[in-house]
């Protein structure tokens, strides 16, 4: 997928961090997956694992991707040829309402399919760890501004990457309130 060109700090960050990276989506670890703006799919495959699944709002690409790797176990080839332009959050706000969704759709994703998540203790703290160093990380890059060390595009990606990850855990937390969540979540 290829972004228009950006114009504002918020395109320029989810240029870099996401629209570059369909090659490594389709080998990530636990589940890869096709973006589905530009996903092509077998009608068969598709029908016989029930096709998307609805009740996601962000995140179904993914959870497509993993029910037909479990029924077919084959390989998601990537096709860099195949070309599809996106438009990507153009302002702040609209990054942190964007990180927010794909969070819900994180939780979603593990909480239906759990036996692929490996989410303990140690996960946990790691991410909490995580957490605590990007709140601080742009005051961080921002001094390495002031001696020369890094540069005004560094210090706007270092803000926008601590918004969308405290943005997207929100999101992920806000889902352990909502009753539906907890009835996916209790074993079946």
């Amino acid at each position: 997928m290829v972004g228009y060109r950006p114009a504002t700090v918020a395109e320029r960050y989810y240029a870099r961090c996401f629209l570059d990276r369909e090659a490594g989506n389709a080998t990530a670890e636990g589940f890869p997956f096709a973006a589905a703006g530009n996903m092509a799919v077998r009608r068969d495959a598709a029908l016989a694992i029930g096709g998307w699944d609805e009740e996601f709002q962000v995140g179904q690409d993914v959870d497509l991707s993993y029910r037909l790797l479990q029924r077919f176990p084959s390989a998601i080839h990537y096709q860099k040829d195949a070309v599809v332009f996106v438009r990507s959050s153009r302002t702040l706000s609209e990054l942190k309402q964007r990180a927010f969704k794909y969070g819900q759709g994180r939780a979603r994703l593990w909480l239906q399919h759990r036996q692929t998540v490996q989410f303990g203790p140690r996960r946990a703290a790691c991410t909490i760890a995580g957490l605590a160093v990007l709140s601080v990380w742009p005051q961080v890059v921002g001094a390495a501004q002031a001696i020369g060390w890094a540069s005004e595009s560094d210090v706007q990606d270092a803000q926008c990457h601590r918004l969308w990850s405290w943005w997207l855990w929100r999101g992920f937390l806000s889902m352990v309130r909502h009753g539906q969540w907890r009835q996916l979540a209790s074993p079946s």
